[in-house]
């Protein structure tokens, strides 16, 4: 039994720790996204926060909060498009190239 323990934490850690892209060191760990935080979750959110701000402008953070916003959206839709099982080189090669370019946040 506990073998099956250790087993089903080791396995659930790297199906969700799937790393494509080098950590781009360049970057202040504090301002550094995640490359696990591209996700359909985020995406959504940001696209709601987005929304609010386009009717009601009155966010005094949306210099930075727009731009971070973004990334999440695009973000997400480029590693989704990474991690599919076909997935091209190509593919890949697109999404770690923003993550190097934009994994940070506007502060």
């Amino acid at each position: 039994m506990r073998y099956l323990l250790i087993t089903l934490m080791l396995f659930s850690f790297t199906t969700n720790a799937k790393q494509l892209c080098p950590i781009n060191n360049d970057v202040a760990e504090d301002m550094r996204i995640n490359e696990a935080d591209f996700t359909k979750e985020k995406a959504e959110e940001s696209v709601k926060y987005l929304a609010e701000i386009v009717k009601i402008s009155n966010t005094p953070f949306e210099w930075f909060s727009i731009p971070n916003s973004t990334k999440f959206i695009y973000g997400y839709a480029l590693r989704r498009k990474a991690l599919l099982p076909d997935a091209s080189k190509y593919s890949i090669e697109q999404f770690c190239k923003f993550y190097a370019q934009e994994g940070w946040y506007y502060d």
